[in-house]
């Protein structure tokens, strides 16, 4: 297994870091139809190339190994398959997308940062070994959960799930979390990621997807010196607007172009927002269902070029803060 050191701000510094990707496969989702359903480290590079971007975090694209495929397909829900492929959530995933990155794929090492996927509430002492495993084995950046992908509540992660950041708070890491304003996710929306923060001002936090524009949500973000907001998928967020938040309470801005309110939200909040393109997930063809039991059909598409669009729209000065000196700060703290 050939050595890795980690990364330190220092390594970073003066570069354009996308703080939001995916590598690997989602089994289940290539089965369903839905799209995208993969990525490689050598995908990402080349979409990073292409785009002069020098780095990126990337966290696994699927929870497949460890659920019940049938059963996802069947009804849509996440349970455990019997018998089961790993020994926890994530754990193959994790492990694949380190192995990609620091053994497999020439010219990753130093340039894609692997964050471990964690499910916030199921089996977490299993998950606990398995990330003491693979962190003893490679350099790990961070830790990424997607609620309403496993089925299972960011609110765990103050209860059976608080082993995760206390994880986080020994080794120094971010946590990542996927963040909604669609009241019908009662697994990841932003008030329960928000109480999450509050409850642990020792861990940095970065809450996904603009938080759905909900302005409210946003200044309450920005008032919290751990946290962090990302743009991902940018020009995708803007067109469903039954998971962005109510007229009454949404960020002020000309929605009819993304890049407007990418620049008015650096504006705004310029030491909180962090550029990320959610690759390959710059578009989304799913239909996504909630624990309300609403499904929201997802027909969305963009590019890595139009992300990137998003970051030339802000000034040199801004596109700096928001793609190398937060950056930096959420993944190393305050001496970055």
């Amino acid at each position: 297994m050939p050595s890795c050191p980690r990364l330190d701000a220092r390594a970073l510094a003066g570069k354009v870091i996308d703080v939001h990707t995916h590598v690997g496969i989602n089994v289940a989702a290539c089965f369903a139809g839905n799209y995208p359903y993969c990525q490689s480290v050598e995908d990402l590079l080349y979409r990073l190339n292409a785009n002069h971007v020098d780095g990126a975090v990337a966290f696994p694209l699927g929870p497949c190994s460890f659920f019940d495929t049938g059963r996802f397909l069947r009804d849509q829900r996440r349970v455990p398959a019997s018998p089961r492929l790993g020994p926890a959530p994530y754990a193959i995933e994790n492990r694949c997308l380190c192995t990609e990155v620091y053994e497999k794929v020439p010219g990753a090492v130093g340039r894609v940062l692997p964050f471990a996927c964690i499910d916030p509430g199921r089996f977490v002492q299993a998950q606990i070994q398995a990330l003491d495993a693979l962190m003893a084995d490679y350099p790990v950046y961070g830790l990424k959960a997607s609620g309403v992908s496993v089925q299972s509540s960011h609110r765990h992660l103050t209860g059976k799930g608080q082993a995760f950041l206390r994880l986080a708070r020994e080794r120094d890491l971010p946590v990542l979390l996927h963040s909604t304003a669609y009241e019908g996710d009662r697994y990841s929306h932003t008030r329960i990621n928000l109480a999450v923060a509050r409850a642990c001002p020792q861990v940095r936090f970065c809450l996904a997807h603009c938080l759905g524009f909900d302005r409210v949500h946003l200044d309450e973000a920005d008032a919290l010196p751990n946290v962090w907001v990302d743009s991902a998928a940018m020009k995708i967020q803007i067109e469903p607007q039954e998971i962005l938040a109510p007229p009454e309470r949404r960020f002020r801005s000309d929605y009819r172009d993304y890049r407007r309110v990418f620049a008015d939200l650096v504006a705004t909040y310029p030491e909180t927002m962090l550029w990320g393109s959610d690759s390959p997930y710059y578009t989304y063809i799913e239909p996504r269902r909630y624990p309300d039991g609403s499904t929201v059909n997802f027909v969305l598409q963009g590019s890595y070029e139009c992300e990137r669009a998003a970051l030339a729209a802000v000034s040199p000065a801004q596109a700096a803060q928001v793609a190398n000196a937060n950056p930096r700060r959420f993944l190393f703290g305050a001496t970055a």
